[in-house]
């Protein structure tokens, strides 16, 4: 069994990459959390989970245990697989995902893909009681700014507006992982925006081919 991976970025696609480990090419699913971090070329260091599928070893790829932890976490409830650990794990860092749990926030839960509400409501039945028990758990993730509705680690004035963004540039027809990381751009920015239309003009010119 493969329990970590070092290698070279070979490729990069919207679900996956291609690690060159001495010249043997893994195919490794990460989140798109993960994903829109990284780039073809560089080092990278990933834990590895092993699941056989249809025949098929399929291989997912984390930054760190305890996000390989959580993904194991997720799928101890009832409805929850490998698709729908990666899709919370996308959507929320490990902390605002643990606070969401704890609060009973079922609403937000559902903002992830593929999360509705009977979903949602089995994470909370079935994970806060254990969550309680291991605070640990609410560790730091590090990815990329958490934006959904409510997270106040970025500036208050945006803070209630950064989920409309992201689902105003899906609809445009952008992925996920290319929209982050947009967002991403726009709040680094010397001076943030304070309108949603200043937003997403300042994302799509991110967007924009050059």
């Amino acid at each position: 069994m493969i329990g970590k991976l070092t290698g070279r970025i070979a490729e990069l696609t919207e679900e996956c990459l291609i690690l060159d480990v001495h010249d043997v090419g893994y195919v490794i699913i990460l989140s798109q959390r993960v994903l829109s971090t990284l780039r073809e070329g560089d080092d990278a260091c990933f834990f590895i989970d092993t699941q056989i599928k249809d025949d098929k070893i399929v291989l997912f790829g984390f930054q760190s245990p305890q996000d390989q932890h959580w993904f194991r976490l997720l799928q101890t409830v009832q409805g929850v697989g490998a698709k729908f650990a990666l899709s919370l794990l996308s959507y929320f860092s490990l902390e605002r995902l643990y606070d969401l749990i704890i609060k009973e926030a079922r609403t937000e839960l559902v903002l992830a893909d593929g999360v509705g509400p009977k979903l949602a409501a089995r994470l909370i039945t079935e994970l806060k009681g254990p969550l309680l028990k291991r605070p640990q758990l609410r560790g730091s993730s590090h990815t990329l700014p958490d934006i959904s509705p409510g997270n106040t680690s970025l500036d208050p004035t945006l803070s209630e507006f950064n989920a409309d963004l992201l689902s105003a540039l899906i609809n445009l027809g952008y992925k996920r992982a290319e929209a982050l990381r947009a967002i991403e751009k726009v709040h680094a920015l010397p001076a943030h925006n304070d309108s949603l239309e200043v937003a997403l003009k300042a994302c799509l010119t991110h967007l924009s081919p050059h």
